[in-house]
């Protein structure tokens, strides 16, 4: 499932790192031409979402343009199934907007708002998945990132300077 939203049949780390390095001369603009793209208030409202999360909060946003690039975000309704016990996909879900459910094999509930804590965070980050995912609500908006990616741009082993991590 993730695969497809990500724009492979079946992802390796190699077609993320040259789908990015395809992509970088399109962030390498005047300062003005940034400008323009991120005027699309979509694209300014899930920066300034991922800018909140702990893992991204000191990208730059052109660093965020590129990974926004190569992830995806995806809209559910309430109780739309997002991922099952046992999934081992190979992304990280940021949760944006609206809410979920999480819930353990046990049938302990756990529900994040996305401005509570927990969803500064993965959801459900361990692979196998130990949780199921359902939305909670109507308007619920997720952010899925290939983890292997995800950590290239934090660890800083980004394929350009021009894509950096900011030092805080």
């Amino acid at each position: 499932m993730q695969a497809d939203i990500l724009g492979f049949d079946s992802p390796s780390l190699g077609e993320y790192v040259y789908k990015i390095r395809r992509l970088i001369p399109s962030f390498q603009r005047t300062k003005k031409s940034r400008e323009s793209e991120s005027a699309c208030p979509r694209v300014v409202s899930l920066i300034s979402e991922l800018k909140r999360k702990p893992p991204l909060k000191y990208f730059h946003d052109a660093s965020l343009m590129a990974l926004i690039e190569v992830a995806a975000t995806s809209e559910h309704k309430k109780n739309d199934e997002l991922f099952s016990i046992g999934d081992k996909d190979k992304t990280a879900v940021f949760l944006i907007r609206g809410s979920v459910t999480l819930e353990s094999i046990d049938g302990h509930v756990i529900s994040i708002d996305h401005d509570h804590s927990m969803a500064q965070f993965a959801l459900a980050n361990l692979k196998p998945r130990l949780y199921k995912a359902k939305a909670a609500s109507n308007d619920t908006v997720l952010f899925w990132v290939n983890n292997e990616i995800l950590d290239m741009a934090i660890s800083g082993s980004w394929p350009s300077q021009e894509i950096a991590v900011t030092n805080g």
